[in-house]
Parts: C-alpha cells; sequence; structure tokens
C-alpha cells in the first residue's frame, strides 16, 4: 500500500507541537510535580496560570474502548461510516453521527441496533450542502450546522424538520464560518481566513461573531498563516492559526496558536477569563525539522515517481516557531481541553494509524492540571465526565465511532 496524503494537508491544516512548557520536561525523576492552578486578578479579569513543566506525566486512556460502532468483529452496531465531521451523545445508548460523505445524520441505537438517517444531500428543506456540526437541542431535538448553505436545521428525532434558521452571511467567499452554540444557547460564529489577501506571508483578520436577535462583532482574530507567491498559494508549513471552542456556560473560548493563552469571551469588552502557562519563548523550526518534512512528504508517494520536494521546496514556506498549541474542546463540566499539535508529517503524510493526541486539561472547579493520552488513530469530538466520544480512523482508513472512559488520578 502506498502512503496516501491525509485530506488536511490539502486544505492547510499544518501544526506540530515542540513547545517548551506546555507538555512538560519527561525523564526527571528529581522533579517535584505540581499541577496546582493559580487564580489572580488583572484588571478586573480573571487569570489562570498553572506551571506547565511541572505538571505529572499523562493520564493514558485505556486503549480499549468502552463500545465500537461501524464496522469490524467488535462492533456493536455494524455499518460503513465515511468522513465522519462530528458525533454527540443523545443518551447512554443513543448517539448523533455527521457523516460528511452521505450529507447526514444518522442516530445510532446501540441497545435496539438500529440506525435512522436523518437528511441527506441536496439543496431540499431538510437536506444538506456541507454539514459541520451537531449539537443536543433537547431530550427529542438535535440541530445540525450547514456550513455551505449557512443555516441551522433542527430535527425532532422521530424525523421531521422543527426548525430552519438561516444565518447572516459574515464571511467572504472561501471563508466558512465555525459556529459554536455555548451552554446558554448563545450563537457564535467564527470567521477564521484561511485565503490570503495579497501577496506573501501573512494572517488575514477574520473575527467572532454572536448571532442571536442581531449580528454584533465579539471581537477580531487573526486567520490561518498562509501565502501567496509567483507559484502558488497555500497555508504555511507549521502555521498558527485560531481556535475556539464553545463553553458549557456563558461565552467563547478563543485561542491563537502563536501564543500561550486561551481567553473566555462573554462580550466585546475583552476576556473576563484568561487561562496562561509558560513565559518562554516558542521553538523555532529548525533545519533538521524542515528535512524531515520534506522527506516525509517525498516517501508519501510512489517509488519511482517524481519526487515532490524537487518542486514544492521552491514554493512551501515554514514558518518560524511550532505553534504553541492545537486543538480546543470545553468538557460538559466546564473543563477545558487543550491539545498538542501533531507532527504534520506524522498526521498528513503517514500510511499508519494517527498517532495518540496529548491534552492538556484544567479543571478549573478543582484547581489543577494535569495531562490526558488518547488512543490513537481517535479524534476526541464530545467530552461528558469519564467519557469520551469520538471517531477512530485505522491504518486503513477505515473509521469508527467510539467511546472510551477515562479515570482522573
Amino acid at each position: 500500500m502506498h502512503k496516501m496524503l491525509r485530506p488536511g494537508l490539502q486544505l492547510g491544516v499544518a501544526t506540530w507541537a515542540g513547545t517548551v512548557g506546555m507538555w512538560g520536561c519527561a525523564g526527571d525523576s528529581e522533579m517535584r510535580y505540581d499541577s496546582a492552578l493559580l487564580f489572580s486578578d488583572s484588571a478586573g479579569v480573571e487569570v489562570v496560570s498553572f506551571d506547565a513543566d511541572r505538571l505529572p506525566p499523562p493520564v493514558r486512556v485505556d486503549p480499549v474502548p468502552e463500545w465500537v460502532l461501524g464496522e469490524g468483529q467488535d462492533s456493536d452496531l455494524r455499518l460503513d461510516l465515511y468522513r465522519v465531521v462530528d458525533v454527540t451523545a443523545l443518551s447512554d445508548e443513543r448517539v448523533a453521527v455527521a457523516e460528511g460523505s452521505t450529507q447526514s445524520i444518522l442516530v445510532l441505537d446501540r441497545s435496539e441496533g438500529t440506525t435512522k438517517r436523518l437528511g441527506g444531500d441536496g439543496d431540499g428543506p431538510s437536506e444538506f450542502r456541507a454539514i459541520a456540526r451537531l449539537f443536543l437541542s433537547d431530550e427529542d431535538a438535535l440541530s445540525a450546522y450547514d456550513a455551505r448553505r449557512n443555516r441551522l436545521l433542527t430535527f425532532h428525532l422521530d424525523g421531521d424538520v422543527v426548525e430552519e434558521r438561516s444565518l447572516p452571511r459574515v464571511a467572504a467567499s472561501g471563508n466558512i464560518p465555525r459556529l459554536d452554540i455555548d451552554g446558554e444557547g448563545r450563537i457564535y460564529l467564527a470567521v477564521i481566513p484561511a485565503l490570503p489577501e495579497g501577496a506573501g506571508i501573512e494572517r488575514p483578520r477574520g473575527g467572532i461573531f454572536t448571532v442571536n436577535e442581531e449580528v454584533d462583532t465579539l471581537t477580531t482574530v487573526r486567520g490561518r498563516e498562509v501565502f501567496r507567491n509567483s507559484m502558488g498559494t497555500g497555508a504555511v508549513i507549521f502555521g498558527s492559526t485560531t481556535w475556539t471552542a464553545a463553553d458549557a456556560g456563558h461565552g467563547i473560548w478563543i485561542g491563537d496558536t502563536a501564543e500561550r493563552e486561551i481567553g473566555l469571551w462573554r462580550g466585546s469588552g475583552g476576556p473576563t477569563r484568561i487561562v496562561r502557562w509558560g513565559s518562554d519563548g516558542l521553538r523555532e523550526v529548525s533545519e533538521s525539522d524542515i528535512a524531515s518534512f520534506w522527506a516525509a512528504l517525498d516517501g508519501a508517494v510512489p517509488s519511482g515517481d517524481p519526487r515532490p520536494s524537487n518542486v514544492m521546496q521552491d514554493v512551501l514556506p515554514f514558518a518560524e516557531q511550532w505553534p504553541a498549541f492545537g486543538r480546543l474542546l470545553v468538557a460538559g463540566e466546564g473543563d477545558l481541553w487543550v491539545s498538542r499539535p501533531l507532527d504534520p508529517a506524522v498526521e498528513f503524510l503517514s500510511d499508519e494509524e494517527p498517532p495518540p493526541e496529548e491534552w492538556t486539561v484544567v479543571r478549573f472547579r478543582e484547581g489543577r492540571a494535569e495531562r490526558v493520552v488518547t488512543p490513537g488513530g481517535f479524534r476526541v469530538m464530545e467530552v461528558r465526565g469519564d467519557r469520551l466520544l469520538g471517531v477512530h480512523q485505522d491504518d486503513l482508513g477505515v473509521e469508527t465511532v467510539r467511546q472510551y472512559r477515562w479515570q482522573s488520578p
């Protein structure tokens, strides 16, 4: 089997970890671990900080899933899944899956072994063009966001459309917004530009908007680090971007991966809470890092084919520093999950199972932070207590929906 480019690389999602500080220093038996959060006030803003270098070793999630839905002998419910874009739990026994390949929602009942399909590909009243997110509205209703048609559809779980809400256009052509809904039902649209506005390397300006009775600008943000030159346009390798995650209560977390802090915004006046770790500069991208990327890219094409690096070395630029973090998630209890970005050579160019993700979990109520490593191939999409729900992809690209349990020390 030949190595294949994973979809994210063509889309320009290229981030790697390598930061000193957030992910600690392993192997020091003399280190005194400290997981405590320090709460302080700065001009009315709550600042939550911790010593990332002294966090205890990570907790590793049991690699044996609690249950599996999809192909395979271990599956509780056998079905083909492809391009799963979101998963949310409806109850202990039922989950909803947004499938990009069919532009539909699958309601899967483990106890009864049944599958119900909602929506489909098209321009009809209950159809989607770019299904992107799922939100549990109440016990019997589910909302789904269509990023291309820019609307929010709410389904009763028996299949009827309860409500269709058209959302205002807040993005320029080519920039598809990301929709978030916080725990109190407030809607946010995050426009993170991924197209350059001019020549050279830049991070075009985007914004976070609140969409309720009116559309208001919450704040401006920087988009993905992109380039345009005489030979092409695309994402800067190892480049920074902006991530968002709706809070379990009121507000939205916003973080720029070029910085070691993430802010909770509840209004346009600025963040009301900031999570901050470390003060050292980010690690520089070395010549060795660049050489490893080109070697992986050349290894991803069949033997005997032209080496991509011979042409692309004059096209693709690299960032000067590695990002400070990767994805953001908020657990149902309000804990903030911050992931360690993956090496793009491994994440997008390898034909092996995607590597494990390492997360730093900020537990505000308990006043401590901890690290968690999830199983290889598994992408967490929802955290509920000790349950991790998401999609797993093996080395053949076969997708299954899985739930894992983990235990905090």
